[in-house]
């Protein structure tokens, strides 16, 4: 391949973030692929692109102003970071009167020519040939009926059925099919043909084939997440390059096929706007488009205020003693919630944070199951195998036979019921046999779905795929990163967590993303079973970690929908425990009714009613919004418990604990910052994403969603994959319960260790240095105190406080 289009073709690709089927849906920064420009440039240029926003309406901003959120020193502050001269009086003022003018201001939006086309004729071929893309690729990559072998190579197999599909040429595009036949089977060769036919060289090449992949960026960002995970398990596939052959051919087709002088003058037209664009600072909406990521700037400024406020009341004195319990929850915001009010309910129990699989990156396989699922975060491969089994070989295999059989007749069933012609016939002699389940559970009585986090009492798990080495080096890494290698209560709780919702193809993405977009029961469940485990108990012993005799590890599940706690491996725990068992299951009761009432608020659901109206919202199919999964995260505080324990962070907190004094080569705040710090990262810019522009990086009106081959959805019948969250997922209705603010990293570490680490790991550095995160440093008293400034330089808030202050005077 020319080298020029090679490059061109693999940095329009690398722009692209990648996506995950419903079964296994976790968050994913949709600006993954724009790291190494800044967020404001990375603004410009998707909004050039393909007139994607990245910051809301200015009259979102102002009604924030007139609220009270946003303060006029927010906007000073912002002012000063853009070097402009203006006094915020003056910003308002005009950003006023392009708010009542925006529609003046509208940005030039990069057409492809299949747009183009459309502009200079009488079909919407852009239309046309996104649906006839999408539905090819649901059938391709179907995840039910998988009717093509793995690794055959996209182009090919599409162009195969391209050359005998006559849908474009009855839709009016001539010699669709021939032109077709005309290309190489190779999809580098082809898309070198395309290029060619379309005359595309030079600076115009890169955005163009960018913005192609915008106009399916459902399905591109689907084939990405392909390509993720083939070379995240050593492959090296190139599946989105032959995808964007595709697209290519559709667009050269078009061209040569309507043969339409005007289209051409267009298209040259066009060709020559891209390079222009690419190399041009300001155009037509500029103007409007940076006051908007200005009054963003103000709002996370006035996050940041809000944050510092909450971190700096001093923290409750923490007790000496040995806790009653100690409970270790994955850094949710949502478990934020629920450990503040286990605190309050008993201080005597401690709660820690840590990434939900607790150290454990496994694959697990449920019996009859014909692959293992990854419950392990995104970011890194699954380590070792865990199967389920039953409590004896005889009872392992009774279950085996039996679930086989289940599947077998839920798959029948399935497709007897998607059946063309059966789907038909059965409604009329059998619907009337579903009468009563249908009333039952309409009226909430029963679930129309097995409860995801029900346990089954005969179920156990094979640990023996786990070498004793690799149990040794997770239980002894997961202790060290608690920083639970000393001080242990005599209970500890594992808390795993997981959504239980109906009706819903998005369940998943309420699921624990460490656990790959699963419940964390598995994890948390092995987790305790390495910890109990006498063996393993005495090889840590030799490391230095020495567990009393009297500390058993409980594995619980926390379900985030109704905020109840089940113990998972009560049968494993000594009868002679059970007593205190039972005591704590009190507790984590009592807990429960206070984060129900609390999150009542938020429904807008009367206290008296929030015990039975928030479990109601999990069993009820009609239910758009059964639980807010983790809008309104905006910080992340790496930090001892002791530093935040009695502050009230509202559910927006991710909180992993952590003590830099026992972290003497600081590999664990490494650890911290390469993984649960960048999931956390793509988890608030895909709520921010989902928030500022739904229709682009969002999935839409959830009402409207259909389920495409079982891999994520439509927004009607047709059109582009779906990604990100639902408009229910971020607003109520009447307001945003999201609110689009950029994640403040708070860590409590020396900033010469956290500057290591920055330059040890450029991405890391490129989400500070760029704007996409704003990080922050703790001190002793548990205070924010200093600002990152980028490029390794630091700034304690006070100076910048005092200098604010300066500045006022002087203007007075």
């Amino acid at each position: 391949m020319d080298a020029k289009i090679k490059m061109a073709l693999e940095t329009a690709c690398q722009k692209l973030a990648p996506a995950w089927s419903l079964e296994n849906s976790i968050a994913v920064n949709p600006y993954l692929g724009l790291l190494h420009q800044d967020f404001q440039e990375a603004a410009f240029s998707l909004k050039r692109r393909a007139g994607i926003d990245m910051s809301m309406s200015l009259d979102f901003y102002l009604a924030q102003y007139e609220e009270g959120q946003i303060i006029a020193a927010d906007i000073e502050r912002a002012l000063q970071a853009n070097n402009r001269p203006e006094s915020s009086a003056e910003f308002l003022a005009q950003a006023k009167f392009l708010a009542l003018t925006a529609s003046n201001y509208e940005l030039y939006e990069l057409y492809t020519l299949g747009d183009l086309a459309r502009e200079h004729g009488t079909k919407d071929w852009s239309r046309f040939m996104v649906d006839r893309v999408s539905q090819w690729a649901a059938h391709f990559f179907n995840q039910h009926d998988k009717p093509y072998a793995e690794g055959i190579d996209l182009f090919e197999i599409w162009r195969e059925e391209a050359m005998i599909n006559r849908a474009p040429e009855l839709m009016g595009l001539p010699n669709f099919r021939n032109y077709v036949k005309g290309l190489s089977a190779n999809y580098q060769e082809a898309l070198e043909q395309n290029i060619k036919v379309l005359a595309l060289k030079g600076p115009s090449l890169e955005p163009y084939l960018h913005s192609l992949l915008l106009k399916l960026k459902g399905w591109s960002s689907y084939v990405a997440g392909q390509d993720w995970q083939a070379k995240l398990y050593g492959g090296n596939t190139q599946n989105l390059e032959s995808f964007l052959t595709i697209l290519l051919t559709w667009e050269a087709a078009l061209l040569e096929g309507l043969n339409d002088l005007k289209l051409y003058k267009a298209w040259e037209q066009r060709k020559a706007d891209l390079a222009i664009l690419e190399l041009k600072a300001a155009f037509p909406g500029s103007e409007s488009l940076e006051s908007r990521l200005l009054l963003q700037d103000a709002f996370d400024y006035a996050a940041q205020r809000e944050l510092k406020e909450r971190l700096n009341h001093k923290a409750k004195e923490t007790q000496a003693q040995r806790p009653k319990a100690q409970a270790v929850f994955c850094i949710d915001v949502r478990s934020e919630l629920y450990r503040r009010n286990l605190e309050q309910v008993d201080p005597e129990i401690e709660t820690l944070g840590f990434a939900g699989f607790f150290g454990v990156p496994l694959q697990y396989k449920e019996l009859a199951s014909d692959k293992a699922r990854n419950q392990c975060p995104a970011l890194i491969p699954s380590a070792v195998e865990v199967r389920e089994i039953g409590r004896d070989l005889r009872q392992t295999e009774q279950k085996r036979s039996l679930k086989l059989s289940r599947l077998q007749i839920a798959k029948s069933w399935k497709r007897f019921k998607s059946g063309k012609v059966s789907a038909f016939a059965f409604v009329s002699p059998l619907g009337l046999s579903f009468l009563s389940k249908l009333i039952s559970d309409s009226f909430g009585w029963t679930r129309p779905a097995a409860d995801p986090n029900a346990t089954d009492p005969d179920r156990d798990l094979d640990l023996s795929g786990i070498p004793f080495e690799s149990q040794v080096q997770m239980a002894q890494g997961a202790l060290k990163a608690m920083g639970l290698s000393k001080g242990f209560a005599p209970m500890v709780m594992i808390v795993g967590h997981g959504a239980s919702t109906v009706n819903n193809p998005h369940a998943t993405a309420l699921d624990c993303g460490a656990c790959g977009g699963h419940s964390g029961e598995i994890n948390a469940w092995t987790s305790a079973r390495l910890l109990n485990d006498p063996r393993v108990r005495a090889a840590l012993k030799e490391e230095g970690i020495s567990l009393p005799a009297d500390t058993i590890f409980i594995a619980a599940l926390h379900d985030t929908t109704t905020d109840s706690i089940h113990i998972i491996n009560r049968r494993e725990i000594d009868k002679k425990r059970w007593k205190e068992l039972s005591e704590l299951e009190e507790q984590l009761e009592h807990a429960t009714e206070l984060a129900r009432r609390e999150r009542a608020l938020r429904f807008g659901i009367q206290e008296k009613d929030a015990q039975t109206e928030i479990v109601k919202r999990s069993k009820d199919w009609s239910q758009l919004r059964p639980e807010w999964g983790l809008a309104g995260c905006n910080a992340f505080v790496i930090a001892p418990r002791s530093k935040t324990k009695g502050k009230n962070l509202s559910a927006r907190s991710f909180l992993h604990s952590y003590q830099w004094q026992e972290d003497k080569d600081f590999a664990i705040l490494e650890a911290i910052m390469t993984a649960p710090m960048v999931v956390t990262s793509w988890i608030n810019l895909q709520y921010y994403a989902s928030t500022t522009d739904n229709q682009n990086f969002g999935a839409g009106n959830k009402t409207l969603h259909n389920v495409s081959g079982g891999i994520g959805v439509l927004e009607g019948s047709a059109g582009d994959l779906r990604i990100g969250l639902a408009w229910q997922s971020v607003h109520d209705g009447k307001q945003f319960q999201h609110l689009p603010q950029r994640l403040n990293v708070v860590i409590d570490a020396p900033q010469e260790a956290i500057n290591k680490i920055l330059q040890k790991h450029p991405m890391l550095q490129e989400l500070f240095d760029h704007q996409w995160l704003k990080l922050f440093r703790m001190n002793e008293a548990g205070q924010m105190a200093d600002e990152y400034q980028g490029k390794m330089q630091w700034q304690s808030l006070e100076a910048i406080s005092t200098q604010k202050q300066n500045e006022n005077l002087v203007t007075v």
